[in-house]
């Protein structure tokens, strides 16, 4: 009976030491924050000496840091993001790692590279950007950046790809999804579209058959600024689909009572008689 108790003793005390594993919800800012590619004029340095500034300054930061440590780091390659907020200044910095790194997990260059984000911190703090625009508004977005600073012989720190501020944004960010009014419409309708299809002859002859959906944005204008494959069929007939919806004028969209830019998705069906 006591070995029992003692068993069960045991078995109690190994579960109350046991330590819980314990999970938490981290903010994903990705999602408060608009890509460049989804703002029509991305955040950009207001001051044009910041990118040359920067560079030197983590060349500088470079040799401080291996000399603090008694070695030289091969090299660093920083791949930052950074969020900026509609007054452009930066909220936060996320260190997303080196991309193309065959090890991920070398602690040491990890380890090396937050020690330059953590020194470059106070100086990041103090930047200050256009701010980034959708819709005529100014809104919450986030940049990447990326370069590669190498060791050479003779201990010289080489920059191989210094980190540039991209300035170009997404012409057709300021495209409608959706409209509270009413959504483009192809004058003449669907058959207007379907009139100017010219089957590819390669397509007849396969006997392929299937319909293809295109984005078409549609300007406050009516007219197809631009046009792409969502799902397509091949042989020619994706060209073919792009083609005739370019030729066709929609009635504009409509939202809060004038007429805006705004992108829909148009299925265009292919079928031999």
């Amino acid at each position: 009976m006591k070995k029992i108790i003692l068993i069960l003793f045991a078995i109690v005390l190994l579960f109350a030491c046991e330590e819980k594993h314990k999970i938490e919800i981290i903010e994903n800012y990705d999602i408060q924050y608009y890509s460049k590619e989804n703002v029509a004029n991305p955040a950009f340095p207001k001051d044009s000496t910041l990118e040359s500034r920067l560079n030197d300054k983590i060349v500088e930061l470079i040799k401080s840091i291996s000399e603090k440590n008694g070695k030289n780091i091969p090299g660093l390659f920083p791949y930052w993001r950074l969020y900026i907020n509609k007054n452009g200044t930066v909220d936060y910095v996320k260190d997303l790692g080196r991309p193309y790194n065959l090890n991920p997990y070398n602690s040491k260059e990890v380890a090396f590279g937050e020690s330059v984000i953590k020194e470059l911190l106070p100086e990041i703090a103090q930047w200050k950007f256009t701010p980034p625009i959708l819709f005529d508004e100014y809104v919450k977005s986030y940049i990447d950046i990326q370069g590669t600073f190498a060791y050479q012989a003779g201990g010289k720190i080489k920059v191989l790809k210094p980190i540039k501020f991209n300035k170009k944004g997404n012409d057709f960010a300021n495209y409608y999804v959706s409209v509270n009014e009413k959504m483009p419409k192809p004058i003449g309708g669907i058959r207007a579209i379907q009139e100017g299809i010219r089957y590819p002859e390669i397509a007849k002859r396969a006997g392929i058959e299937g319909r293809v959906y295109v984005k078409a944005y549609i300007d406050s204008t009516g007219i197809v600024t631009k046009a792409e494959i969502i799902r397509g069929i091949g042989v020619g007939c994706d060209e073919a689909a792009m083609v005739a919806i370019k030729n066709v004028k929609f009635k504009p969209g409509i939202h809060d009572g004038k007429p805006v830019n705004v992108q829909v998705t148009v299925p265009i069906m292919f079928k031999l008689q």
